[in-house]
């Protein structure tokens, strides 16, 4: 049975408390159940998401067939911080083809491969995106293959209603073991 918001009789919510230190403490975490309203009888307000839980707490849920089900968890950002390293999306793709001249005048090179394959967010008055590009220099006046490389790129996108294009703000040569980075 899925659950879903109007499934909710109650949201238990465990978490791990250090014990205070004593002479007869054994040094081992004890449980502390917390349940402010632990005779919920309607569903939460729609603005609630049950899909997002608290860093260190581990979310159960009770369903009306008294199932208890572990809530999905997502990552909660850090208010102005980085996300974690995702794999690219077709935005980021769009802003990658977007970014390859300014990049390439940077470098003087030329790629015939830019592809973006991870990145990373942070959310300002505005968007700054850490890129890992794979690229491949463009094929040379002899007819080969150019060296293959890897790139990351930080890139400011300002909001939308500024019109303003997105703006290149480093470049760095990087290896293609190497994983990507805050520039």
């Amino acid at each position: 049975e899925p659950v879903c918001a109007l499934d909710f009789v109650f949201l238990q919510c465990i978490q791990e408390v250090p014990r205070a230190t004593s002479p007869q403490d054994t040094g081992t975490p004890r449980k502390m159940r917390t349940n402010p309203q632990s005779t919920l009888t309607k569903p939460p307000p729609p603005t609630t998401t049950p899909s997002i839980a608290h860093a260190d707490t581990n979310c159960r849920l009770l369903t009306k067939s008294n199932q208890i089900e572990k809530m999905p968890t997502a990552e909660i950002p850090l208010a102005g911080g980085h996300s974690e390293a995702r794999d690219s999306t077709e935005e980021v793709a769009s802003l990658t083809a977007q970014i390859k001249p300014e990049v390439e005048r940077r470098l003087s090179k030329t790629f015939g491969r830019f592809e973006a394959t991870q990145v990373r967010r942070q959310v300002v008055a505005g968007t700054v995106y850490h890129i890992r590009v794979l690229t491949t220099e463009a094929k040379g006046s002899d007819g080969g293959e150019g060296a293959e490389g890897c790139l990351h790129v930080r890139v400011f996108q300002p909001l939308p209603y500024t019109g303003s294009p997105p703006e290149v703000q480093a470049v760095k040569v990087a290896e293609a073991a190497d994983s990507l980075e805050v520039l």
